[in-house]
């Protein structure tokens, strides 16, 4: 019976003390358990942070691409079709536009830098997804032509021909009258996209006129050198114009 008693007395210090040892566990863990709470917490704050921190870099990213699209408009644009002037004549990558007597200008050089007037136009045209309504622009080079939209068997040739030609005026003044038109459609365009813009220089593609100077050939050099001076201060506009603005139709 005293050893039953013994053996009783001992297995309760046994249990007693595995309970003890399982507290101590159990504390352990709920300890541990907290713990790791708290570092998932600290995670989750961590990670929320960092996707705050990450939209924002995102958003600057976006802003930052935007910015650069901008200007890597305006540098390939400006670049591409350099309008300045020399003397009394404005100039297109460096060819004059106009004659006069004092200062004559052959009309290989008038003929390249009209040919650049219709890349430029029909290049910022298609850039932003501009479509004439009555012509159409062909640069080729030297020998610059518009089509009529409605007809395009009436070919009209911005550029005088040296050889013989029953009317090279009647021909050539077509072809600037189109090409007119073509920047009064622009000048419009703009207009409609923002409503307090306008082309610097009126445009009378009927009368053939911008700044109402003149700009179909005639007898009067120096009306016609500073009606073309004029016109190609709005190709200029429009360059740059469209530089700051064709991001807006991508």
């Amino acid at each position: 019976m005293k050893g039953k008693l013994a053996r009783i007395g001992q297995n309760r210090k046994l249990i007693a003390q595995k309970r003890k040892l399982i507290s101590h566990k159990s504390h352990q863990l709920s300890f541990v358990r907290e713990g790791m709470e708290a570092e998932v917490n600290s995670l989750r704050h961590v990670r929320a942070s960092m996707s705050d921190e990450l939209d924002s870099v995102k958003d600057e990213a976006d802003r930052t691409l935007a910015q650069l699209q901008r200007f890597m408009q305006i540098n390939v644009l400006n670049d591409a079709f350099y309008v300045w002037y020399s003397g009394p004549y404005a100039t297109i990558n460096n060819f004059r536009l106009g004659n006069l007597s004092t200062r004559p200008i052959e009309w290989v050089e008038i003929n390249a830098a009209l040919g650049q007037c219709v890349l430029a136009v029909a290049t910022v045209a298609a850039r932003i997804g501009l479509e004439f309504k009555k012509y159409y622009l062909h640069p080729l080079g030297s020998f610059a032509k518009l089509t009529k939209v409605e007809d395009r068997r009436t070919i009209l040739y911005l550029y005088i021909d040296q050889s013989f030609s029953l009317f090279p005026k009647t021909n050539f003044n077509r072809a600037l009258g189109a090409f007119l038109v073509c920047l009064h459609e622009f000048g419009e365009h703009i207009s409609r996209h923002d409503p307090t813009l306008s082309l610097p220089y009126s445009i009378n593609s009927e009368e053939g006129k911008v700044n109402d100077y003149l700009v179909f050939l005639g007898n009067d050099e120096d009306i016609w050198t500073k009606g073309l001076k004029f016109m190609l201060s709005d190709i200029k506009w429009i360059i740059a114009w469209a530089a700051k603005h064709s991001y807006d139709y991508i």
